[in-house]
């Protein structure tokens, strides 16, 4: 894991298949620190690889946007929803919006599409070759999913799951927990 304390690294993963590089196959692994930074939270991203026991030792990094909003308090691959083949990413912020909660979805894409997504933390511009924090923010997710009330624990917990083309009309379906909805 990467250097900090306290920062809850792996208290949720996933493996699944949100980054293919070269359509390659391989897994990937996803994994939360909802802990880190006074529960700002992060995700990082891992890719599988080809040829080579594990995954790629230099993850993606995705933060959170304010302390304690926990984001990554769930870091989940789900099925494919936009039909490309591709599993998504889900993660939550549970005490974002309010304390309301709040999921962003990430779609899967080629690892050259989720480095493109990647800014400079400081300056908010695209990486360079110099830059030491890149990171992808929550700004760039594809979704972006809104609890409805502060008493719900919208994503607070790890019942985020995907659930395959659970209707029968071709797309698949997620399900987000929401345990104490009146």
């Amino acid at each position: 894991p990467p250097a900090a304390a306290n920062q809850s690294f792996g208290w949720d993963m996933s493996i699944g298949n949100v980054g293919d590089a070269a359509d390659e196959g391989k897994p990937d692994l996803v994994v939360g620190a909802p802990g880190w930074a006074s529960a700002r939270g992060r995700v990082f991203l891992y890719f599988g690889r080809t040829g080579s026991a594990g995954v790629d030792p230099t993850p993606i990094e995705l933060r959170g946007t304010a302390t304690g909003n926990r984001f990554g308090i769930a870091a989940r691959v789900i099925h494919d929803i936009n039909q490309d083949g591709l599993g998504e990413l889900a993660i939550p912020a549970s005490s974002e919006n309010g304390t309301v909660g709040r999921v962003y979805l990430f779609f899967g894409r080629s690892r050259a599409a989720w480095e493109a997504l990647r800014v400079d933390e400081s300056t908010g511009v695209a990486c360079t070759a110099g830059t030491t924090a890149c990171i992808v923010p929550t700004s760039r997710a594809d979704r972006v999913i809104d609890g409805e009330d502060v008493t719900s624990s919208f994503g607070r917990y790890r019942g985020l799951t995907g659930l395959g083309d659970i209707t029968g009309d071709g797309v698949a379906g997620f399900r987000i927990p929401v345990p104490r909805e009146a």
